[in-house]
């Protein structure tokens, strides 16, 4: 397993810094010097409201903000880069997505799952940045606490995909292997190769990188919670780790976690 660390590490980066770098480019290079400006005049004539233009900005600063904590944070730390791309940056994209173009009035359920989300993804990121709470075993229960919250979050999150996962995956399949694609693609090809190098290329690997989360965040899941104890069932873990607070020991990763 030793062997295969550097090639992994690489792949690590790699997810890391090309879907950032190709996000960027693509929005702030294509899209924002031509959306910027009728947004906020939209915003000043009242047709958008401001709470939208806010989220829409939330939503670019974030590569932006990773880009900066992965260069000078965790630079030199693949397994954290991931962490901060699947732990933090997908999934907060992802829910600023959401409110941005899905739940375009909050009621309270979505309040309390949007904000549950966000003080979650905050948490870990404190967390990566500053480390296990060792010498303060109260900042530890609640530590362990948001810990647990992420878990039954993210068990419901996975519930309520199961019902649209299979069907999804179904159609897209079955759409890809009647190959109905490659003429509209060879039409682009013919007609704008140009656009086709530039933005069909940049939307391919964007889309492509993403689908990796469908892969890699529940594996990374698993590496991050590794602490409560390696390969255990989530209660008995749980427990474990309490008892540890209890003795005054830290319940970090436990031996025979690769991660």
């Amino acid at each position: 397993m030793n062997s295969l660390r550097p090639f992994i590490d690489g792949i690590f980066s790699l997810i890391f810094w090309l879907w950032n770098l190709v996000f960027l480019a693509a929005v702030y290079a294509g899209l924002l010097p031509f959306l910027a400006f009728p947004l906020a005049q939209a915003v000043l004539n009242g047709e958008v409201e401001p709470e939208f233009l806010v989220i829409l900005m939330l939503l670019l600063l974030v590569p932006g903000m990773s880009v900066f904590l992965g260069w000078t944070k965790f630079r030199q730390q693949p397994s954290q880069l991931l962490g901060l791309f699947y732990g933090v940056e997908a999934p907060l994209m992802l829910a600023l997505t959401l409110r941005l173009f899905v739940l375009r009035e909050l009621t309270p359920a979505s309040t309390l799952v949007v904000g549950t989300s966000i003080v979650c993804m905050m948490a870990f990121l404190l967390e990566m940045l500053f480390g296990y709470a060792r010498d303060n075993k109260w900042l530890a229960r609640l530590q362990l606490g948001v810990h647990s919250v992420m878990f039954l979050g993210s068990l419901s999150v996975a519930a309520i995909l199961m019902f649209y996962a299979v069907p999804v995956a179904w159609t897209l399949l079955r759409e890809f292997f009647r190959f109905a694609w490659l003429e509209s693609l060879w039409w682009m090809l013919t007609n704008y190769p140009f656009g086709f190098m530039t933005q069909g290329l940049t939307f391919m690997m964007l889309v492509g990188l993403t689908a990796s989360l469908f892969v890699a965040m529940p594996w990374h899941w698993q590496c991050s919670t590794a602490f409560l104890g390696c390969a255990l069932p989530p209660s008995l873990a749980n427990s474990t780790a309490t008892n540890a607070l209890d003795k005054g020991r830290s319940p970090l990763r436990q031996p025979g976690c690769w991660c």
